[in-house]
């Protein structure tokens, strides 16, 4: 990772953290096999999820929060599988900030792992499914920065 990469995503976490975004709703961290506990159980659906109840757990907003402080400290390949199932279970809860939060730590992941195309995707993705968020708003200025120039 290059040193410019650093002042980059300090400056995005300081946005989303301004923001209220979930970072500022816990200042619990969990261990990653804690954290890995807290996202959808094997064989259950979004459906199902949303069937069963309809906001975040402490423990899924904190799973978030570590995710997030494993993105501040540059361990992205470490992030990404707690960012992935917890994308899936925020997007069958009402809580809109949560789900584009997680999308755009995964997508950002993504990016700072050399795999712009899936990065690209999940920010196109965040932001028409959460155009209202400031997560949306991020996404669309990291996708004006990892665009080719015409």
């Amino acid at each position: 990772m290059s040193h410019n990469t650093t002042p980059l995503l300090l400056t995005l976490v300081a946005a989303l953290l301004a923001t209220g975004c979930a970072a500022s709703h816990s200042n619990r961290v969990l261990a990653p096999e804690m954290a890995a506990d807290t996202c959808v159980q094997a064989g259950e659906t979004s459906s199902s999820l949303s069937q069963k109840r309809s906001t975040t757990t402490p423990e899924e907003v904190a799973g978030l929060d570590y995710a997030v402080l494993l993105v501040s400290q540059l361990r992205f390949a470490e992030a990404e599988p707690i960012l992935q199932p917890l994308v899936v279970t925020f997007a069958a809860l009402p809580d809109r900030a949560h789900a584009a939060e997680a999308m755009f730590w995964l997508a950002y992941c993504a990016e700072k792992t050399a795999r712009n195309d899936d990065a690209l995707g999940l920010y196109s993705k965040l932001i028409y499914q959460y155009p209202e968020t400031a997560s949306a708003k991020m996404a669309q200025r990291r996708i004006l920065a990892i665009q080719p120039n015409p």
